[in-house]
């Protein structure tokens, strides 16, 4: 969606990519009782997978010193060690709003130590319109209703090319999450020209496939879209 300062984008990525872990993963750090059984060996595997991320978006620097990875890694591995055995239980609660209210807690205490320790600021990664040649008509009131029809699909996330300069491949992103991915298929015939994959899965799934057709490059945006917002009022993460 729109840019966001950098302290609520490292909430984002946390939140997110929390809610996008494994649900094995999630009960050993978890437990199977409050205190018991807990794997907090567990909050290593958990940090590699989400700090290295907040780099991309962020630049984080200590004075003139920049952050590398590692140090994300061990500063994400405290905060989730640091989290009490009665809070750490309810990230595994079958109740929606305990696990979304612990994962912000979570992602907000991350936030708050990285904006108190480390001077933050947002990297410009630049934004590419989808301007790919596709076929289509080009004349009267075929031409209109095509230009119509695009108008109204305006993505509503940020896209990125994936390749190269000039590849009709595309990544969307919310806030700097990379959540879906369009492409060309060249192999597909007239009726799916652009293919579409959400590239998250979350806790609760839904029953239709995460990936997709269209014909143009904004319905395959579109559809892969509407597939990540449904998904994410699914668990919780969207109103």
């Amino acid at each position: 969606m729109l840019k966001e300062p950098p302290h609520e984008t490292i909430e984002s990525i946390t939140r997110i990519l929390l809610a996008c872990e494994r649900k094995g993963v999630i009960r050993d750090f978890a437990g199977h009782a409050v205190g018991k059984r807990r794997k907090l060996i567990v909050c290593k595997f958990i940090a590699e997978r989400i700090a290295p991320r907040y780099l991309y978006p962020i630049d984080v620097r200590d004075g003139e010193r920049k952050v590398g990875e590692k140090e994300l890694i061990d500063l994400l591995e405290q905060v989730l060690r640091s989290i009490p055995d009665e809070q750490a239980f309810l990230l595994a609660s079958r109740d929606d709003r305990h696990r979304r209210q612990i994962g912000q807690m979570i992602a907000r205490r991350m936030s708050k130590i990285m904006r108190k320790r480390y001077t933050l600021s947002q990297i410009d990664n630049s934004t590419w319109n989808f301007r790919v040649h596709e076929p289509g008509p080009s004349w009267g009131d075929e031409a209109l209703a095509e230009a119509n029809r695009r108008a109204e699909l305006r993505p509503r996330y940020r896209w990125r090319r994936t390749a190269g300069m000039f590849e009709p491949d595309f990544t969307g992103f919310d806030g700097e999450l990379a959540f879906g991915r369009i492409w060309y298929a060249h192999s597909k015939g007239p009726e799916a020209w652009w293919q579409w994959e959400c590239l998250l899965t979350m806790d609760r799934q839904l029953n239709s496939l995460p990936q997709g057709g269209a014909d143009i490059a904004r319905q395959a945006a579109r559809d892969v879209e509407d597939h990540y917002d449904i998904l994410k009022r699914l668990n919780g993460l969207m109103e």
